[in-house]
């Protein structure tokens, strides 16, 4: 799947997840007001779309959209 493609769907869930459309392609999960709540549900849902087991630590390692998607680019 192309990283593009990747960083939308991340970016759609960041932002569903944080309830906040305005969370950008750069933005930190956790200074966005993500917690590690949220981070598990963000994985769960980004999992689903994957179709494919993504491990939680993904975003406390890549914490924006756009690394978080450079990540999981390589899994799809």
């Amino acid at each position: 799947m192309p990283v593009e493609t990747v960083e939308s769907m991340v970016l759609d869930v960041f932002r569903s997840v944080l309830k906040d459309d305005s969370v950008s392609i750069d933005a930190d999960f956790f200074e966005s007001g993500g917690d590690s709540l949220l981070a598990i549900d963000a994985v769960a849902r980004i999992t689903q779309i994957l179709g494919q087991e993504v491990d939680p630590v993904v975003i406390f390692m890549y914490p924006t959209p756009a690394s978080c998607a450079a990540a999981l680019a390589d899994l799809t």
